[in-house]
């Protein structure tokens, strides 16, 4: 999952900018041509544990990860300036799950001075998800099968959220209800081609049924499959050509609203102070 929000990437530690039309394999299109084309935009990037079984690495339960993320993203300032968030796979999970709990403590903020999480809902411009599972995966239920098998490696916690359940169902329709009454901008991007998995024929790890959330924008990447849809091979790809113009959109949108209050745009921008 990736945040956008506004000055120059942080905790991106890429080479700079390729003078070439096409990155090379050591380059990464957030930094290399994200934030060149966004020079006033901040770039966040969130890193979290996502294993598959609870012996690589301890993962912790997704609402526990969310709330530790959005504590995380209301310190860093995130919710002041509108926000686009860029998600892949499980991330695309993590973010809805963000937007959930900050709707829930929203509510209690109704009376305060401060209102961070409601900041965070109403700056909240759009989300681009890259081949999210909104309605879970087979693939992850078969994984968390093997919790019941003797001598099976124990799937981790978060594996948990990635199976079909009415907590998918909740999670989509409060990404349904922040789209169609508040005007969030939905972006889903499918697989167009299946991925090779390991020993397993290949498969569509999460089909259209799944990554469509039922509202908001569809793309399929015909070319791509669930591994390189979130790596566009140039910057006229569909896939980074989205996320561009969700970018650029947001961007205007904060123009716009800047100038019915009568704030000097330009001059923010001039300055590189971040909308």
């Amino acid at each position: 999952a990736r945040a956008a929000g506004a000055t120059r990437p942080q905790r991106i530690a890429m080479s700079p900018a390729a003078p070439s039309f096409m990155l090379p394999l050591h380059s990464c299109w957030p930094t290399d041509w994200l934030a060149a084309d966004f020079p006033t935009a901040r770039m966040l990037t969130i890193e979290y544990p996502a294993p598959f079984t609870n012996t690589e690495v301890e993962s912790p339960p997704l609402e526990e990860t969310a709330a530790r993320l959005t504590q995380q993203l209301l310190a860093a300032g995130v919710g002041q300036r509108p926000i686009v968030f860029v998600c892949h796979s499980m991330g695309g999970l993590l973010i809805k799950e963000v937007l959930a709990q900050a709707l829930a403590e929203a509510v209690h903020e109704e009376w305060m001075d401060a209102r961070p999480h409601t900041q965070l809902i109403q700056n909240t411009f759009g989300v681009l998800f890259y081949a999210t599972p909104h309605f879970g995966s087979n693939l992850a239920a078969m994984g968390w099968r093997l919790r019941s098998i003797p001598g099976a490696p124990r799937p981790a916690p978060s594996l948990a959220r990635l199976t079909p359940g009415p907590h998918l169902l909740e999670l989509n329709a409060v990404l349904e209800s922040l789209h169609t009454q508040h005007g969030l901008r939905v972006v889903s991007m499918l697989e167009g081609k299946a991925t090779e998995v390991a020993v397993l024929p290949r498969m569509y790890i999460v089909p259209e049924e799944s990554g469509y959330p039922g509202f908001g924008e569809r793309i399929v990447l015909v070319d791509d499959d669930h591994v390189q849809l979130c790596k566009p091979a140039s910057r006229s790809a569909p896939g980074y050509v989205s996320v561009y113009s969700l970018v650029a959109d947001a961007i205007a949108a904060a123009r716009r609203q800047h100038h019915y209050e009568g704030v000097d745009v330009q001059a923010h921008v001039e300055a590189q102070e971040p909308f």
